[in-house]
């Protein structure tokens, strides 16, 4: 039976047809609908919203064999497009697949741009490896992955995952005293309150630090709030928070060569611990106003739920080490050799190599010394618990 296909702007849901004016016009290179060259996004102006639409039907019926993915429909008729936004590196479409009265929502990850051909494989594979790891997952399955040529030779590579339903993007706004909102339906921010804010910030930082493989010091690296990369669902004055894309993981340090459980690796270890937790507070704090404006700093409500989210992340790793019985315990020892000098320090070393516009890093480095001391006020105060 053929599909019967349907395309859409997210947001609004509004309906593209072929030959209409959207349908003709060319598909922004960015969330803020900038078409660059070099280093960012290439610019491909005359790939348009219709050549979009048309490659993602093309994926599905040159492989219907990844909407048959787990628990999705087994007679599917009718397929949606939604085109949802337009990132750096993908323009994500909800997939909705209807057939004999049910319905499965996938993510269909599209790179036409250069910097996103450039990390798809990556992350794939990636995505794959953390979600093969034992203890739940926190990031989506992969269904299937391919290629469609566009264009008189364009290439066009996309995969299909998981879709988080019920879960959205969040930012930091200035319309509302709290500082967050959820970008729910049709894109309506919602205000959180102080607790919801502390929650997310707690399970986001514990999803990044069970990740963290204190033995490699690899980790989730150039994630963003800005960038939505981390969405939550709200329900029973209670939130869930998910991780949607890992771009990049790689190593935060080159760790030198030490036997197996030796004083030696377990110092480099806990360094490595350290400096983590200081990127990752620093960067929890981060965003832009409503997703596209200035940067944003959290309030110190960050600091708090990245500390509680470390702790719980730490003591249920993905990657526990038999050198590291007691990370908890071990860290903070270690911690307790260092000075607020030492700290503050590492911190101004860390803070220099983050991968960060040049806004954010005039943000960092007004607020980072207020920020360090916060963060080790906050460490004291709440311990090891």
């Amino acid at each position: 039976m053929a599909l019967l296909f349907r395309y859409l702007i997210g947001g609004v849901e509004q309906r593209v047809a072929p030959g209409s004016f959207l349908w003709e016009s060319p598909l922004p290179m960015d969330r803020n609908h900038f078409q660059k060259d070099g280093d960012g996004v290439c610019d491909r102006t005359g790939f348009t919203h219709g050549d979009y639409f048309l490659a993602a039907r093309r994926f599905f019926e040159e492989a219907p064999s990844v909407i048959f993915a787990p628990e999705s429909c087994q007679t599917p008729t009718d397929v949606d497009i939604c085109l949802m936004k337009h990132g750096a590196y993908y323009h994500p479409s909800k997939i909705t697949v209807t057939g004999k009265g049910q319905r499965k929502s996938f993510v269909l990850n599209v790179a036409v741009s250069d910097s996103g051909h450039r990390i798809i494989d990556r992350e794939i594979v990636t995505l794959k490896r953390l979600g093969g790891l034992p203890g739940p997952s926190f990031i989506p399955e992969v269904y299937g992955q391919g290629s469609v040529p566009v264009n008189g030779g364009l290439e066009v590579r996309m995969f299909l995952g998981e879709w988080f339903d019920g879960y959205h993007e969040f930012h930091l706004s200035e319309r509302h005293p709290q500082g967050v909102s959820v970008w729910g339906e049709r894109d309506v921010p919602t205000p959180l309150s102080r607790e919801a804010a502390y929650l997310l910030y707690h399970q986001a930082a514990g999803i990044l630090t069970r990740y963290y493989n204190p033995v490699t010091t690899e980790h989730v690296s150039r994630w963003h709030h800005a960038a939505g990369d981390f969405v939550v669902r709200c329900r029973n004055n209670g939130v869930d928070v998910r991780l949607i894309t890992v771009r990049h993981y790689s190593p935060l340090l080159k760790m030198q060569d030490a036997p197996e459980g030796s004083p030696a690796q377990i110092e480099q270890a806990l360094a490595g611990l350290l400096l983590f937790l200081i990127g990752l507070s620093i960067l929890m704090r981060l965003d832009r106003l409503e997703g596209i404006g200035d940067t944003g700093w959290a309030d110190e409500t960050a600091i708090l739920g990245t500390w509680s989210g470390f702790l719980e992340g730490l003591a249920s790793s993905c990657f526990p080490a038999a050198f590291l019985p007691d990370p908890v315990r071990q860290f903070e020892r270690h911690l307790a050799t260092y000075c607020l000098e030492d700290v503050r320090e590492l911190s101004n070393n860390m803070a220099a190599s983050l991968p960060v516009r040049a806004a954010e890093k005039e943000m960092i480095k007004k607020c980072l010394p207020s920020h360090i001391e916060v963060l080790l006020e906050t460490i004291s105060r709440i311990g090891f618990q």
